[in-house]
């Protein structure tokens, strides 16, 4: 019976695997270059050339920030689909979406990123959005905080790159910007810099966006502006805490005569890009290339659409993955991911204990079936010392993997030794320093380990850095600290959402529709003696939602619907609905 049914189950997927083009007629090959890692279902010409694009614009941007090693935030595959057919198939939703010009995206995540080209867009120099993507990922690994105009300006800047076989043309000219901006009045640079600054009207926020790109550009190309040496010294200074008027007035002087200086600059007739040799140390053609077994080509689909939320459909191709090879861990772990998503934590549990039985090196299985174990603010002191271990068995099996070493700071915070947990926490900011929730982390330990200045000082530092749930986080860790040893400065105030009024307690009940469309209820018992529970209400998709860095499954297996209660949240609350819920972690000391 139980073969009939393994029968009958993949007869089943493979009649919906073959009414896919993307399968039925090609094969998908694995092109890997220093750098980068290709799948693509149509051939190693193909494969190489977009392999070397993506290592030439590394090198682009390896060469203007002077780093030989930089890289992405965290490892990239790209998705090279041969046609509209893969894509429709892959990602039948962004397709639609996008009314069938979709070219290329870039899928960003806390383990993995994965970019989408479609080969025939792609050659036809669509390749802006993706290169916006990937340069943001650099900045973000490299520093972790810019200005917001700097960091999109940037971005623009890098994505409008082209290549040739002899020659690198490095931020060419934004025709669609630069017809917008002749026809506006430039914002003032310092209102650019103001990134508290909230746009009343979206021209403003148009505005914002298409100056960005300019203000980088005349940076660069603008007289006076050193090729970028300016620039690069500008990015030095802020990126190392300087204050940002100040790092702006010692680089380009008078702020009145830059701006007269940038509006004159888009106003030209020409646009020039900067012009770049090849890194000749790339060889594509000696780039490795093998073909992807089946069961090796629906686990890396399945993965990949299970990234992208078409969790259905990559469900399938795991399981069918494992019908051609039960012995493919990478497809368990994948599949535990999809049930802890779903909320079906006894099965993930199932295929994480069945990965790490297949290959005991799978340190995401290990640490998933650690931190889903039983809340840290539950277990005895024994259970803490048997999870510090097992975290431990993590970092030795992948030594750069930053959650490991928050959680094992949480750990070590409980079990009362403030200088380990410290040590912990303070190898997980170096090895993900964007992630702000573990500068807050350091911070409470900071100011549990008596010295709240320091500690208040970390609080400023991120509220000024960055935005939404980390601010606010770290307005809640600078308002914890006594009046008179947070130092001196101005008071820090939350970022709610203009209108709206603060629920602030302890989430006790999550209830999501069972089609993901419709109202998500939230049951609430707010802070404060007596206070009885609230039910509020959220309009679906609309709600925005932001949750601590500590968390361990991080955002690529965070959903709303799973996983929440009991924690605390804010919920900032407008004509009567749910416009933005934070969801904070549980420090030991809170």
């Amino acid at each position: 019976m139980q073969s009939f049914w393994r029968s009958t189950r993949l007869m089943g997927l493979l009649t919906f695997l073959c009414s896919s083009p993307s399968f039925c007629q090609s094969t998908w090959i694995e092109v890997q270059s220093p750098h980068f890692r290709v799948l693509t279902d149509s051939n190693a010409k193909s494969g190489r050339a977009v392999a070397n694009e993506f290592e030439q614009i590394r090198h682009v941007m390896a060469v203007r920030f002077q780093d030989p090693e930089i890289n992405s935030a965290v490892p990239m595959t790209i998705i090279a689909a041969r046609n509209s057919d893969t894509v429709r198939d892959l990602m039948p939703r962004a397709w639609k979406d996008t009314g069938g010009t979709f070219a290329g995206m870039l899928m960003a995540g806390w383990e993995r990123q994965t970019a989408m080209v479609r080969l025939n867009a792609f050659e036809n120099h669509a390749r802006g959005p993706v290169y916006f993507e990937y340069t943001g990922s650099v900045l973000t690994s490299k520093f972790h905080w810019l200005p917001s105009w700097l960091y999109r300006g940037l971005c623009e800047y890098f994505s409008f790159t082209e290549f040739d076989s002899q020659r690198i043309a490095v931020g060419g000219p934004s025709p669609d910007w630069i017809a917008y901006l002749r026809t506006r009045r430039l914002l003032p640079i310092s209102q650019m810099m103001d990134d508290s600054k909230s746009f009343q009207n979206s021209d403003d926020q148009m505005i914002w966006m298409g100056e960005s790109w300019a203000a980088v550009h005349y940076m660069v190309s603008g007289e006076g502006m050193g090729n970028g040496a300016k620039l690069a010294d500008f990015i030095h200074k802020v990126a190392t805490g300087t204050p940002q008027l100040e790092a702006f007035r010692a680089v380009f002087g008078d702020i009145a005569l830059f701006d007269r200086g940038l509006q004159n600059y888009v106003e030209l007739k020409t646009f020039y890009y900067q012009p770049m040799p090849l890194d000749a140390a790339i060889a594509p053609d000696g780039f490795a290339i093998r073909t992807l077994s089946p069961e090796e080509a629906d686990y890396e689909i399945g993965a990949f659409q299970v990234q992208v939320g078409e969790r259905k459909a990559g469900r399938e191709h795991l399981e069918h993955a494992l019908m051609l090879g039960d012995s493919l861990a990478a497809a368990h772990e994948e599949l535990g991911f999809a049930d802890f998503l779903d909320g079906k934590d006894d099965d993930a549990a199932k295929e994480w204990h069945k990965a790490l039985e297949l290959d005991p090196s799978r340190y995401r299985s290990l640490f998933a079936l650690t931190m889903q174990a039983s809340p840290l603010a539950s277990q005895s002191y024994q259970q803490l010392a048997e999870t510090r271990m097992a975290l431990q068995k993590v970092i030795d099996l992948a030594p750069k993997y930053a959650a490991a070493y928050a959680d094992l700071g949480l750990v070590d915070g409980r079990l009362g030794s403030l200088q380990r947990a410290y040590d912990d926490v303070h190898k997980a900011e170096t090895l993900a320093p964007w992630r702000a929730g573990y500068h807050i982390l350091a911070g409470y330990l900071l100011f549990r380990a008596n010295q709240p200045e320091k500690a208040a000082g970390f609080a400023r530092t991120i509220a000024a850095e960055w935005k939404g749930v980390d601010h606010d986080e770290a307005v809640d860790l600078w308002q914890s600290i006594p009046a008179e040893m947070r130092g001196a400065g101005d008071s820090l105030t939350l970022q709610l959402p203009k209108g709206s009024t603060l629920t602030r307690g302890q989430l006790t009940d999550e209830a999501c529709p069972a089609d993901g469309a419709g109202d998500v209820t939230l049951t609430v018992i707010p802070d404060g003696e007596g206070a009885k529970p609230v039910v509020l209400r959220s309009k679906g998709p609309r709600l925005r939602v932001g949750y601590s860095d500590t968390f361990w499954w991080g955002e690529d297996h965070y959903t709303l619907c799973h996983h929440l209660t009991g924690h605390r949240v804010l919920a900032a609350v407008k004509d009567g609905v749910v416009v933005e819920l934070e969801v904070r972690d549980d420090f030991p000391w809170h």
